[in-house]
């Protein structure tokens, strides 16, 4: 049955369609701050403690050359630690990279300045998309859980290892 890779498809324009709403609209978003080129908006979930944060820039006199740069961060993997903020990223894993646009990754993530934080990691299923209308390209990426990925095998968090969960756009 192709059901689910229906659903699925229509999951992804859903949210990303969503996404692009929250990109746009500053209904329920505050100014927490702005300057360097870079304005960052929060908004804290309905009943949860989580709170979701919106961070955007604009690049000038934007060349091919970087648009190829920027593409390469999403496509290598095994790079990210090196450009994630604050050596925060230990590792980053590939667990399936089933198409030319999407995988499946596993990030490790470790705050030695708080010692008294645990590791962490997460699953994230990725997902790009070109969209010629808007001259522009989207990543998405959304946590996945255990029995949830048709893709792969979901492993367990390793011992004292927790599992955290997250979501994000980038829309060039």
């Amino acid at each position: 049955s192709l059901q689910h890779i229906i659903d699925e498809v229509l999951d992804q324009a859903e949210h990303v369609d969503n996404l692009l709403h929250d990109l746009n609209s500053d209904d329920g978003w505050t100014l927490a701050k702005e300057g360097k080129g870079v304005t960052i908006h929060y908004r804290r979930e309905t009943g949860t403690s989580i709170h979701t944060v919106r961070a955007q820039t604009h690049f000038h006199n934007f060349e091919p050359k970087d648009f190829a740069k920027l593409c390469s961060l999403f496509v290598e993997t095994e790079c990210m630690p090196q450009w994630f903020p604050g050596g925060v990223m230990k590792k980053a894993d590939v667990l399936s990279w089933h198409s030319k646009y999407s995988k499946v990754i596993q990030l490790h993530i470790s705050l030695d300045l708080l010692p008294f934080l645990s590791s962490r990691d997460a699953i994230v299923y990725g997902n790009g998309f070109h969209l010629p209308d808007r001259n522009a390209f989207l990543i998405r990426s959304k946590s996945t859980q255990e029995n949830t990925c048709r893709y792969c095998d979901i492993p367990k968090p390793a011992k004292g290892v927790v599992r955290m969960d997250t979501e994000s756009i980038f829309f060039v």
